[in-house]
């Protein structure tokens, strides 16, 4: 299973960027990749549910995140990068 793969050592960067922090909806875990890695990482602010297949990885400098999550209706993975620019 992917998310178990996922789970097993949360990403430390995506694409050459560091992870700052990572939110798993399905596990309730929001912290740096070892707090999470460790089960001793905060919960989300948003309401999660146990099993849930998302996680959100925060990159270092607080303007882009990329979302992993499971499609609902077909066996497929969709990612979403939001990046915030100035100007």
């Amino acid at each position: 299973d992917l998310f178990a793969k996922l789970r097993a050592s949360y990403a430390r960067e995506v694409g050459g960027v560091r992870v700052a922090r990572v939110r798993d909806m399905g596990m309730g875990l929001d912290g740096t990749p070892d707090e999470c890695d460790a089960g001793a990482a905060g919960e989300p602010s948003l309401p999660w549910t146990k099993g849930d297949l998302m996680i959100t990885y925060y990159l270092e400098g607080g303007d882009a995140e990329v979302t992993l999550r499971a499609s609902g209706t077909e066996p497929k993975l969709k990612w979403y990068l939001d990046v915030q620019t100035s100007g």
